[in-house]
């Protein structure tokens, strides 16, 4: 390989105030076994206690309930909250605030989002609401600022690893959600080259001016 290899820390270290790591790659691994390394990854994170998110084997193109690759800031959001809803379905438990959603003003007020009454409702309900919040974002075409989605996503994640500390074991306190990302390329616009940024990747490391 002509690059250098990224280091991945040992999933025990993961911990501290860090509230969840994102895992992602700005260049390309395809036919590298990239989905196979992120799989053993994310299961080596999930027999520690930590919740994997894997965003990997999407087709190009979407079809029915798999959106695709996502191309968009937008799109890398709802595939993150989409799978955080799916973590908690399997516990049956209530998903967390989607406030990430609320960056998009029409959002806003939705009850996923506020969080207005999730406590009273039945833990299908609560998912179920927040699907429908969900699907709505996603059909939105409106492009979203990086250094607005980090915070609230950052407080989504962070609820569901709280959600899931209490899920049993081999979870914990010491839990911690990880989204492992791959091939989360931007869409070519028009006739202008496509842009080297990566979303996920922008999302997580860009810095306020």
């Amino acid at each position: 390989m002509d690059r250098a290899p990224v280091k991945i820390r040992r999933p025990k270290d993961i911990g501290g105030a860090t509230g969840f790591v994102a895992v992602c790659n700005n260049g390309t691994l395809d036919r590298l076994g990239s989905t196979r390394l992120l799989q053993a990854i994310g299961f080596r994170l999930l027999r520690a206690g930590h919740v994997p998110l894997l965003l990997a084997n999407l087709s190009e193109v979407g079809f029915g309930p798999d959106a695709g690759v996502p191309r968009t800031l937008r799109a890398v959001v709802a595939e993150i909250l989409q799978r955080a809803i799916t973590v908690v379905e399997k516990v049956g438990s209530r998903p967390p605030r989607l406030r990430a959603l609320g960056v998009d003003p029409s959002s806003a007020a939705d009850a996923a989002v506020t969080g207005a009454s999730l406590a009273d409702k039945d833990p299908w309900q609560a998912r179920q609401d927040a699907r429908k919040a969900l699907v709505a974002f996603r059909e939105r075409p409106e492009g979203l600022d990086p250094d607005l989605v980090k915070a609230p996503l950052a407080a989504d994640l962070s609820e569901l690893a709280s959600i899931m500390e209490h899920a049993g074991e081999p979870f914990g306190s010491h839990t911690r959600v990880v989204v492992l990302a791959q091939g989360t390329r931007p869409r070519r616009s028009g006739g202008a080259p496509p842009s080297r940024e990566n979303p996920a990747l922008t999302m997580v490391t860009r810095r306020r001016r």
